[in-house]
């Protein structure tokens, strides 16, 4: 369930959107009114099928950038970082990582937790960095339901049941559930992927598409030809910003 309403921008954390790095925060205008929203892009360079990806270019940058560059477009997301094991810059990304050497890497969700203990959101978008064709509207859209049922410990819009393709994917849930989770599982399977654990244990809905989806089955990115078809898309497909008017419907109960 969600917590009280704590601007992190207000308390002052230190941490603060390269929108608005200065100031009161723009949404509750230093009222310290609004739930602290956190998008959280796990990512790493150990990937078997295609090695190094998150670092692939597409349109001359690497595949990261455009995932965090769409996060950071999602309306109602306070700030964007991006979780890898060792929190070392890489190459050719401009943007805030976070990281800690002494977790196990196969333990995705202690790293969360160890950034949820920092930042403290109210609020976790978990996404990946190898969906770089993200949809911001379809994030924001998902956030706005979310943020409506106070009840609500964990939304996604799952592409095995959403109608929505893989690597538009997107999964919220509180600082809570996750405290939860990192206390519960205990399945290494539960860690690496994170959410498990909250799906089978926590209050959950599914978001689905409002209409049938046209475009490529797949936008994740697994492999050279996955790459090809994300590069197709990108350079076709209208920018996010151009797509402001698009809405979805509310979650139907998992």
């Amino acid at each position: 369930m969600l917590t009280a309403p704590c601007c992190r921008a207000c308390a002052g954390s230190g941490w603060r959107n390269s929108e608005f790095p200065t100031g009161p925060c723009p949404t509750c205008s230093g009222t310290g009114t609004h739930r602290w929203v956190v998008a959280f892009i796990q990512a790493r360079l150990g990937s078997t099928r295609l090695p190094a990806k998150i670092l692939r270019l597409i349109e001359g940058r690497p595949m990261l950038q455009h995932v965090y560059d769409r996060a950071r477009q999602i309306p109602g997301v306070d700030q964007v970082l991006i979780l890898t094991p060792e929190g070392e810059p890489l190459a050719g990304l401009q943007a805030p990582l976070l990281g800690w050497p002494d977790l196990d890497e196969q333990d995705v969700l202690s790293r969360f937790w160890r950034a949820a203990q920092r930042i403290q959101p109210d609020i976790i978008l978990r996404l990946t960095g190898d969906c770089p064709a993200l949809d911001p509207i379809v994030c924001g859209a998902m956030l706005a339901t979310f943020l409506a049922d106070p009840g609500l410990d964990y939304l996604s819009n799952d592409w095995h049941v959403s109608g929505y393709p893989s690597g538009l994917d997107c999964e919220l849930f509180t600082r809570p559930a996750l405290a939860a989770a990192h206390a519960g599982a205990a399945d290494p399977m539960d860690r690496e992927h994170v959410t498990p654990w909250m799906r089978r244990a926590l209050r959950t809905a599914t978001f689905y598409n409002p209409s049938r989806w046209e475009g490529p089955e797949k936008l994740s990115v697994d492999t050279l030809a996955d790459l090809a078809v994300v590069r197709q898309w990108l350079a076709t497909s209208p920018s996010p910003r151009a797509r402001r008017d698009l809405r979805a419907r509310p979650a139907d109960p998992a």
